[in-house]
């Protein structure tokens, strides 16, 4: 029996590879004549992604079992026959997956474009439209890049001008990006690396699993992983940070793990270092930090937010305080609750800036110039902050005389 069996797989191989073969000797046949099919395949171009290019050169060849198109001497028409166009494009390469053709006998999902050495500027409209300057304006949404396998983009250089937030242009120089859309789960996979631009510091990395409608921004659910390097405060101006945060300068490196509902944000896992930072929440007092490294983790739900750090270094007015680890919790009604695991009270009275009501005496609880490290503290306040609630551990704790005060020196 097993004989038999053996017999049987040696001949389906067989027989498969001859089959394989012959594929593949045809498909190289027909490829010869590709530069045949060069204005039949520039007008399937122009109907499906209303690019209106001209192809100069046609080729093909195989990428391992993959037929694959190149075309050379692209030119994209200008509207305005004055001016060079605004879409420019070195190559552009045109492949189809055998295997995955196979699988989801599909033949959009199981194709991949590639464009390299491209010149395109994106603009984002106050309306919140994402328009590509050089192609005619239109309602309707560029959904065939959420149909097919795989777009790429390589070694391009892109413009980006943010009419919404009403930002100057963003140039990105040398960036790849991918694309990759998922049969099976209709879900959508972004890759994208570049240098950033000088005053924005040194390199971008994003991946994210997204899925729902890209270009309906309201409805986007997925996860997001961000890693930047060396990356300046004016490239987060303007942007959203969570807990009602925002940053007036500062550097640094970050790598953050996020999950999105909704096109929003509702947990947020990461790392930061950074130097000369200034944080503010609404409209509140700022803080300021020499240099500030450490991980955090923030969470938020129609109930509540949650924000955890750990692991902290903190150098602030000439002081420095390390392996900080605390967690606090804020529902919508203002109640605080806080567990602290280690912390200094210096560190801990420079902080509390940013979760302090606008009227509180922060100035006073300053002055009194608390020192000493907490311990497996719990605490509980109210929204009006005028009731509290604590426990724990303290060690070497002491303040100054202030106002009606006393001083107080290393009590435990």
């Amino acid at each position: 029996m097993i004989h038999h069996f053996t017999r049987a797989t040696r001949h389906l191989l067989f027989w498969s590879l001859i089959a394989a073969a012959v594929g593949i000797s045809v498909l190289r046949l027909l490829l010869a004549d590709i530069a045949d099919y060069r204005l039949l395949l520039e007008q399937q171009i122009r109907k499906t992604t209303q690019i209106p290019l001209h192809i100069g050169h046609i080729s093909a060849g195989m990428r391992g079992l993959d037929p694959e198109i190149l075309l050379n001497d692209i030119h994209v028409d200008a509207f305005d026959s004055n001016k060079p166009p605004s879409i420019q494009l070195q190559e552009v390469r045109i492949g189809l997956g055998v295997l995955d053709l196979l699988l989801t006998r599909d033949w959009l999902s199981s194709s991949w474009v590639t464009l390299v050495g491209a010149k395109i500027d994106v603009i984002r409209n106050a309306d919140g439209r994402i328009l590509i300057k050089g192609l005619q304006a239109s309602d309707e949404q560029p959904t065939w890049l959420l149909q097919g396998g795989k777009y790429e983009l390589l070694n391009s250089d892109i413009s980006w001008l943010d009419l919404q937030q009403g930002r100057e242009a963003v140039h990105f120089q040398g960036l790849d990006v991918l694309l990759k859309n998922h049969y099976f789960d209709q879900s959508h996979e972004i890759h994208l690396l570049s240098a950033l631009p000088r005053e924005y510091g040194e390199s971008l990395r994003i991946s994210a699993r997204l899925s729902g409608n890209l270009f309906e921004t309201s409805a986007i659910d997925g996860q997001v992983y961000v890693e930047a390097t060396d990356l300046q405060a004016p490239a987060l101006l303007g942007g959203h940070l969570p807990l009602g945060l925002s940053l007036h300068s500062g550097a640094g490196d970050f790598r953050i793990w996020s999950e999105w509902q909704d096109s929003k944000p509702h947990h947020i896992v990461g790392y930061v270092q950074a130097q000369q930072v200034k944080l503010q929440r609404d409209a509140g007092k700022t803080l300021q930090l020499d240099t500030f490294e450490g991980n955090f983790a923030w969470s938020q739900t129609a109930e509540c937010w949650r924000f955890a750090a750990y692991d902290l270094d903190i150098v602030a007015q000439h002081q420095r305080w390390s392996d900080a680890e605390f967690y606090l919790q804020q529902s919508t009604t203002g109640d605080l609750s806080a567990f602290i695991g280690q912390l200094d009270l210096p560190a801990l009275m420079y902080l509390s800036v940013l979760i302090q009501p606008q009227d509180s005496h922060h100035a006073d609880w300053l002055a009194v110039n608390p020192r000493g490290r907490l311990r497996d503290v719990r605490f509980y306040a109210n929204g009006d902050f005028q009731h509290y609630a604590l426990s724990g551990h303290f060690d070497d704790v002491g303040t100054d005389h202030y106002q009606g005060i006393p001083e107080l020196r290393h009590l435990s």
